[in-house]
């Protein structure tokens, strides 16, 4: 039976309706749930999933609700949407989204074809743990350590072909990034616009182009180009322009500046364009300019910097190496005006346009960092500061090559280019400090070009090279107080070389340089003055180094002045110096310091038209046409006070003149040239105020020429042809001086002008064998004297005429009285010569031929004599040996007749010396000695000639001699009647007869002098011998009556005559047969006959005695010139003699006579006198010339008998 449940078999229309109709629903079904995914689902999803993650992350947020994904439309929104963590503030994303296309998803590509951020504001701020916090949100801790194996996942996941993502454009606009750092600044980054057009992977060479303009903290910035991200190498180039850049806006950012003020402005348009390659290599290129804009910046402390304006342009060519090298070639450029940088001590600079500019620049950085040059003096010395040695000479010159090349070393660089520098308007100000002034420097113009400048970096070191060519116009200084000043036209400073070299061991600096200083004109506040037209300075190849143990400074060095003008008053009228040249060549210049501290030099000095002025009460003028003078190899070692020098300098002045003294009347000294060679030199002590030399010299001179003033407008004028003074040693050791050599001079001399001129002259003047120790003494083998003419008037300039004292004289003789009177009473023992040095010679020479003309003007008339030195031998003289004998030798004529020879020994330094010496004095003529005489003596010599023979020795300081003078043909005449008579005061005898009666029968005197004494106080006892000669003379003529008892008393007896008469008594005549007698026998004397009328003669006129005669008058009673009547006695006349009479009346008891028994007294007296030359002529022939008259007198006061008296 068939089964009741089945059914029966569909028709087949309704199977395919029924399938039509499954399938409907299932396509329903299907485009429900697509419709669901698509246009449904993704959205709640999508903020579901976000909300979540944010929930799960602490993040407060809100508009995720926003969140829109049409993937019908392919596009996703969103937004505005906020979020922050804690209290933090909020961030916000104004409008994101971005349409990409589906279809190329098939095609195994993510392509968005517009992607934006709209309204974006983030608060972003790094923490002190380094970490990032967005709106309080901590990335670092959101984000969590990333597993290892996850990674290594990535990694792989990135290997192969990979799925290709496209941007055609970004855009982010509108929106504001603010970043705060832990350090405390903030840097706000504002946005208008950031687009970037075709980022895509699958063509990676297609350049992707950006631009953006916004602001950042407050400063507009711009940029626009193209980058290719994808390619190989990454490859961009963009432009910027940033305006607006204050140091304001950037301390927002770094933080505080502790700057007082900072204002100033900077923007830049710069074009960059830069390729990375996969190997890291970084390469491209920097052209753009900087320009900055009233920049004023000051500190706290007080100093500022201001600038007015400036232009850097850059054109840079860079490349960086993934190792950390680096290097740039290209052009800088910088224009600045005006520029001013004010310390807080109140120094400054200031310059009004700048322009710096490197072209051919190449910059290198190395691979490394490399050990210092030299360690940190201050951390790395274990040498107390107080120790440590002051800065050398050499480090002073090489310290900034130094510390630039241990940079250099430090950093490996490498900088090759041409640097060049132009400042105008410049001025330096330094501020007064600890006493000192303040200082201004000023310039024009100033340029600076280092030429082609190269280094090079090697392995531990680093070497440069370059040029230097510099000029400074208008240089100006002072001082603020005026105490200096100086200006300078031009400054040119210019090397073709200078190489830098400098290693972990050694710096190395090496160069040549010409210096031109062009007129130069400096001051003081004194009235100081220099000026100078050029200097100039020049070295070639010279060398500075310097290491860890040793450092030297070598190289030629030369100096030129040219024009020199030194002006330096004073209160005594001011210094002067001009000099047309001054030339330094050091052909060798060697500093050397550290452990062999030395210089040495070699080299000359010239100088040209040099002149020395000083003025005041002693002006001084010195001249010189010439000078040159050779450096030797000086060394001095060490260099310093403690320095030791050692080496030879030879110098020559040519055209030497010096003026010393007022205009009128100046010393002055001119010399042609001088020459001096010094070998040997060895000098040091300089530091203990004892200094000490040591060495070989030769001096010469030629052309000496001087004038000295002698008062009253004399001068005296000396020459020298030559001089030569070789000095095998000069040694100066503290205060001792020692020295050996000889002297040779040529053509001495010497004269005088005025009346009283005077003159030397002397062919040559040689010492030999010379050494002399200004502790011990001197010693010379010979002094040789050529032959000299001299001429000689007296008296010399400033000395006493002959015969005359002034009162200063007169008390310094009576001064002078006492101690020599006190030597003679010493009789002889004072003290001997003495010497504190030693002075030796071995002998002194005159050439013969010599001669000297004497004019003695101080007697009238002058004496002319012309007197020959024949011989003049003086020898050995010896201070330190008293017992050495001493030879003399001298031979002399005066005026072609008189001769002098002298010949003995001496030994003149013993405690009493010895000495015995010859001498002959032949035919001196004596009247030419006449006007000595005359105002000696008061007499004229007329003729006679005298021969003089000396014999004389010592021994034990007592003399012993004699000396015997023999006269020939002496005849005096007296200068008046008045000296007449006061020589025969002085005498007693009228000086002509007393010489008459000296000669013998052929008018000769002979007559000897002994010599006794002592050496300090001889005795020549001319003063007895006269007075022997003359008692000799006068007893051999004269009754011995009359004499005195003596012997030594002398007095002419009158002859007697009878009263009232004439006529001689018998005693009368008497005498007068004495007297013709004495006539006869001398008929050179001529004596007066005298008339005398007495009492006795009144009272036999008037018929004779009184009663009583027994008064008498008393023997010599005096008589008053009232009592005695007689004519005017005769110049030259002496009173009549007194004699007594026992028969006279008393005075008193006579009356006085009258006028005519006065006349026939007096015609008495004279008949007297008649009548003794008469008797003289009648009895003995006697010339009555030969008995003159004299004056007659009468006195009724002489008491004597009537008598004739005779005078000499």
């Amino acid at each position: 039976m068939p089964d009741e449940t089945q059914s029966p078999a569909p028709a087949p229309t309704s199977r395919r309706r029924r399938l039509a109709i499954k399938l409907g629903i299932g396509f329903a079904a299907a485009l429900s749930l697509f419709l669901l995914v698509v246009f449904v689902l993704p959205s709640p999803l999508a903020r579901y999933v976000i909300d979540s993650q944010l929930e799960n992350l602490g993040i407060q947020h809100d508009g995720i609700d926003t969140v829109d994904i049409d993937l019908w439309n392919s596009h996703v929104r969103a937004g505005p949407v906020t979020f922050h963590s804690g209290e933090a503030q909020r961030g916000q994303i104004g409008e994101t989204g971005f349409d990409y296309s589906f279809t190329a998803f098939f095609k195994g590509r993510a392509f968005v074809q517009t992607f934006y951020l709209h309204g974006v504001d983030l608060y972003i701020a790094r923490l002190q743990d380094g970490s990032i916090e967005i709106n309080g949100i901590n990335l670092r801790e959101i984000g969590g350590p990333q597993d290892e194996t996850a990674a290594a996942e990535q990694a792989s996941e990135k290997e192969g072909p990979g799925f290709q993502v496209g941007v055609e454009r970004f855009e982010f606009a509108d929106s504001q990034l603010v970043f705060e750092d832990v350090s405390g600044g903030t840097l706000s980054i504002e946005v208008e616009r950031l687009t970037l057009d075709r980022l895509l992977t699958c063509t990676p060479e297609e350049p992707t182009t950006f631009a953006l303009e916004g602001r950042l903290n407050e400063m507009d910035i711009a940029f626009d180009g193209t980058v290719v991200p994808l390619g190989d190498p990454l490859r961009f180039t963009f432009n910027s322009r940033v305006s607006g850049i204050t140091l304001d806006r950037v301390a927002r950012f770094i933080g505080p500046t502790g700057l007082a003020k900072q204002e100033g402005s900077v923007n830049t348009e710069v074009h960059y364009a830069y390729a990375i390659h996969s190997d890291g290599r970084i390469e491209g290129t920097v052209d753009g300019t900087y320009t900055f804009n009233g920049f004023e910046i000051a500190t706290s402390e007080g100093a500022t910097v201001t600038l007015g304006k400036a232009l850097l342009k850059v054109d840079l060519e860079q490349e960086l190496l993934p190792e950390g090298s680096a290097s740039a070639t290209g052009q800088l450029r910088l224009e600045a005006s005006p520029l001013s940088i004010t310390s807080a001590a109140g120094d400054a600079v200031e310059i009004g346009e700048v322009e710096l500019a490197f072209s051919d620049l190449h910059f290198a950085k190395g691979l490394e960092r490399r050990r210092r040059l030299l360690e940190d003096e201050a951390a790395g010395s274990t040498t107390p500061v107080a120790d440590r040695r002051a800065p050398s000479i050499v480090e002073l010159m090489i310290g900034w090559a130094r510390e630039l090349g241990r940079e250099a070393l430090t950093h490996q660089l490498e900088i090759d280019g041409r640097p060049t520098l132009a400042l105008k308007d410049g001025t330096v100000r330094l501020a007064a400090r600890d006493g000192a002034p303040g200082h201004e420097i000023r310039f024009q113009d100033m340029t600076v070009d280092l030429g082609k400048v190269a280094s090079e970096a090697f392995d531990l070191g680093v070497s440069t090279a370059g040029s230097l060519e510099a000029v400074v116009s208008a240089l100006r200084y002072a001082a603020e107080d005026g105490s200096a000043r100086a200006e300078l036209a031009a400054l040119n400073l210019k090397s073709g070389t200078i190489e830098l070299r400098a290693t972990t061991e050694e710096t190395r600096l090496a160069f040549d340089l010409e210096a031109l200083l062009d007129r130069l004109a400096a001051g003081g506040g004194q009235g100081q003055a220099l000026d100078l037209a050029t200097v100039s300075l020049t070295t070639g190849g010279f060398t500075i180094r310097q290491s860890a143990d040793s450092e030297e400074a070598s190289g030629p060095v030369a100096v030129s002045l040219q024009n020199l003008a030194a002006d330096l008053p004073d209160a005594e009228g001011g210094t002067t110096l001009r000099g047309e040249d001054l030339e330094l060549n050091l052909a060798t210049f060697t500093l050397t310091g550290r452990e062999s501290e030395a210089g040495t030099f070699a080299g000359s000095l010239e100088a040209r038209g040099l002149i020395l002025e000083r003025g005041g009460t002693a002006p001084l003028s010195v001249a010189l046409a010439s000078a040159r003078s050779e450096l030797q190899d000086v060394r001095v070692v060490p260099l310093g006070p403690q320095a030791e020098v050692t080496g030879g300098l030879s110098t020559s002045l040519a055209g030497i003149d010096v003026q010393m003294g007022e205009a009128a009347s100046p010393l002055s000294l001119s010399l042609d040239n001088l020459d001096s060679q010094i070998d040997g030199l060895q000098a040091g002590g300089f530091d203990s105020g004892a200094a000490n030399f040591s060495l070989d010299n030769r001096i010469s001179l030629n052309g000496l020429k001087a004038s000295l003033p002698l008062g009253g407008g004399e001068t005296a004028e000396a020459t020298i042809t030559s001089l030569e003074a070789p000095l095998s040693e000069l040694v100066l050791a503290g205060q001792s001086l020692r020295a050996k050599g000889a002297l040779e001079v040529e053509g001495v001399s010497v004269t005088t002008g005025g009346e009283a001129g005077q003159s030397l002259d002397l062919t040559s003047l040689s010492v030999s064998g010379f050494s002399g120790d200004s502790e011990s003494g001197a010693e010379a083998e010979s002094i040789a004297l050529g032959e000299l003419v001299a001429k000689l008037t007296l008296p010399l300039p400033g000395t006493l005429t002959a015969g005359k004292k002034t009162q200063d004289n007169a008390e310094q003789a009576a001064a002078e009285a006492p101690a020599a009177e006190t030597a003679a009473d010493d009789g002889g023992n004072g003290a001997a010569l003495v010497f504190d040095k030693r002075f030796k010679l071995g002998s002194f020479t005159l050439a013969p031929g010599s001669r000297i003309e004497i004019t003695d003007g101080s007697v009238e008339p002058p004496l002319k004599a012309n007197i020959a030195l024949d011989e003049l031998n003086l020898g050995p003289i010896d201070t330190g040996a008293p017992e050495t004998r001493t030879d003399l030798a001298l031979a002399l004529t005066a005026n072609e007749s008189s001769k002098l020879r002298l010949q003995g020994w001496a030994s003149p330094f013993k405690p009493k010396p010895d000495f015995e010496v010859t001498s002959r004095v032949e035919d001196l003529s004596l009247p030419q000695l006449s006007a000595y005489a005359a105002q000696a003596v008061g007499v004229n010599i007329e003729s006679g000639a005298l021969t003089a023979d000396v014999a004389a020795n010592a021994s034990d300081a007592n003399l012993l001699g004699n000396i015997d003078l023999k006269i020939d043909d002496l005849f005096v005449t007296p200068l008046s009647e008045e000296e007449a008579e006061k020589i025969k005061a002085d005498i007693g005898l009228p000086v002509g007869f007393a010489v008459s009666i000296l000669k013998d029968s052929e008018g000769v005197i002979a007559f000897g002098m002994p010599l006794s004494g002592t050496v300090e106080a001889p005795k020549v006892d001319y003063s007895e011998a006269i007075d022997k000669a003359v008692s000799g003379a006068l007893a051999s003529v004269f009754p011995t009556n009359w004499f005195g008892p003596d012997g030594n008393t002398f007095t002419m007896q009158p002859a007697p005559l009878e009263p009232g008469t004439a006529k001689l008594t018998a005693d009368g005549e008497a005498v007068a047969d004495q007297m013709g007698e004495l006539f006869a026998g001398k008929p050179g004397i001529s004596i007066r006959a005298c008339g005398r009328a007495s009492l006795d003669d009144l009272v036999a006129l008037r018929g004779g005695f009184p009663e009583p005669p027994n008064k008498l008058a008393a023997p010599d009673s005096p008589a008053s010139a009232a009592d005695e009547v007689a004519p005017a006695a005769a110049p030259g006349e002496a009173p009549t003699a007194q004699s007594t009479i026992a028969t006279a009346p008393a005075p008193e008891e006579v009356t006085e006579p009258t006028d005519a028994e006065i006349q026939a007294l007096l015609s008495l007296a004279k008949d007297r006198g008649v009548a003794i030359r008469q008797y003289l002529e009648a009895t003995y022939g006697i010339d009555p010339e030969r008995v003159p008259e004299c004056r007659t007198t009468y006195s009724i006061k002489d008491g004597k008998a009537p008598r004739a008296e005779f005078q000499f």
